[in-house]
């Protein structure tokens, strides 16, 4: 009766696990193979072509908002953050360290294995950026660390070794004919270099110290005192003027060329204001047009003057004592420029910051964790242990239940033949009676 009713019912789950009970050891070993297979195919295998290192940072650059996506470098070199990741700047970044020679940057830029995504700030006006990287580019973590940290610093390095020519206003005051245009070159120079000073104070404070104590309002005040306090520029352009004082002979016959255009130049200008002055014009409008007007009489008037000097009996070159202050004053103002220069690379240099999110720099992504890949390789090698269980122990069980009924067919088959041998000898020996 029973069997009647698990033929019609099926195999029962008490009878699947007796069958797979009967291989337990087979099912173990199963399970133990494939768990730890599977854990090191999913975590060091699988993890190898999936694994993203990722690092976000905050990159803040001197004279920089965070609200554009490029900066404009102090050298006038625009940079676009999107070439942080571009193949130069990686085949850049790959020569600047033997540890990346085996980091192929090329096959990295070209399929897209590394991104950088710009995120901003409203709150605190500035830029985080994520770059996102195969992990399977780097023979180690360590070395991709090192590697994501060069590219974050690449305006760092650009800040660093740009030559910028700061001397504009006096890169050919030798050659200028006059100690005029030279005294004149080394004003401009003084005034250019207290504008940048003033500018850097604005953005990083007067007390931003540059070397051996020394901070940037020092260095605007020695150029303030040279130029604006003790006038040593103001008194040797006056010793020229008063004085005549020529830087060759051969300059009489330029200033007598520039002489005859002044005078026409005045004669034109002073006809226009006597002209503006005669007029009935809005009187505030008229006051400063005379303003100026009279301003530039006068400036031709004094050029006229100068020139005449310079022309006259009494101009004279240069003596020795005249030639050194001159001399002097160039070097001056030579250092005052190789102050700034240093100064400026300075305050590049400890104005840019590079804030990584994280102190390790980078985190891993897209893999699979080490518990994870334990669990599904668990999982995975219970479900085989149960399934290979069962079909080895059904096999096996039925092949015993063949092997079962085959023995007594067996053994019917040898009585039947033994039945017909013993009557076979019975007639026999009947016969032999009769």
């Amino acid at each position: 009766m029973e069997e009647n009713q698990r033929e019609e019912g099926g195999t029962s789950l008490k009878d699947i696990f007796r069958t797979i009970f009967t291989q337990k050891w087979l099912a173990l070993i199963i399970l133990i193979v494939v768990t730890i297979a599977g854990t090191v195919g999913i975590y060091f295998g699988m993890n190898y072509f999936k694994r993203e290192y990722v690092a976000s940072f905050v990159l803040n650059l001197p004279g920089d908002d965070g609200e554009k996506n490029y900066y404009v470098y102090p050298d006038g070199t625009t940079f676009y953050f999107s070439d942080l990741i571009s193949k130069q700047t990686l085949k850049d970044v790959k020569k600047s360290d033997e540890a990346f020679g085996g980091i192929d940057v090329e096959k990295m830029a070209d399929e897209g294995d590394i991104t950088i995504i710009r995120t901003q700030s409203s709150e605190k006006g500035e830029a985080t950026y994520t770059i996102n990287v195969k992990a399977s580019y780097f023979k180690n973590i360590e070395v991709a660390r090192l590697f994501i940290d060069k590219i974050a610093n690449v305006p760092g390095s650009h800040l660093a070794e740009m030559n910028i020519a700061y001397d504009n206003k006096i890169s050919n005051v030798d050659s200028l004919k006059s100690y005029e245009n030279m005294i004149t070159a080394f004003e401009d120079q003084c005034e250019d270099l207290m504008k940048q000073y003033e500018q850097f104070i604005t953005e990083y404070k007067p007390d931003f110290v540059i070397r051996e104590g020394k901070t940037l309002q020092y260095y605007l005040n020695e150029i303030d005192t040279y130029v604006n306090k003790n006038q040593t520029l103001a008194v040797l352009k006056t010793r020229v003027q008063n004085e005549g004082i020529l830087k060759s002979e051969e300059l009489k016959e330029d200033y007598k060329a520039e002489l005859e255009q002044v005078k026409r130049d005045l004669v034109r200008e002073s006809s226009i204001l006597d002209a503006m002055t005669a007029g009935s014009t809005d009187i505030q409008q008229n006051s400063i047009a005379i303003r100026d007007q009279a301003a530039k009489v006068a400036d031709l008037t004094q050029r006229q003057k100068d020139l005449e000097k310079y022309i006259s009996a009494d101009a004279k070159t240069a003596d020795e004592a005249f030639k050194k202050a001159v001399a002097d004053a160039g070097e001056a103002v030579k250092g005052f420029t190789a102050d700034f220069k240093y100064a400026a690379e300075t305050v590049y240099s400890v104005a840019l910051t590079v804030s990584f999110a994280t102190s390790n720099v980078i985190t891993k992504a897209g893999e699979t964790g080490l518990v994870m890949s334990v669990v599904i390789s668990l999982v995975a090698g219970i479900i085989l242990a149960l399934l290979i269980g069962y079909i080895v122990g059904a096999v096996k069980l039925s092949k015993r239940q063949k092997a079962a009924e085959e023995v007594p067919a067996v053994e019917t088959e040898a009585v039947a033949q033994a039945a017909v041998a013993d009557a076979e000898q019975t007639d026999t020996a009947e016969k032999d009676e009769k």
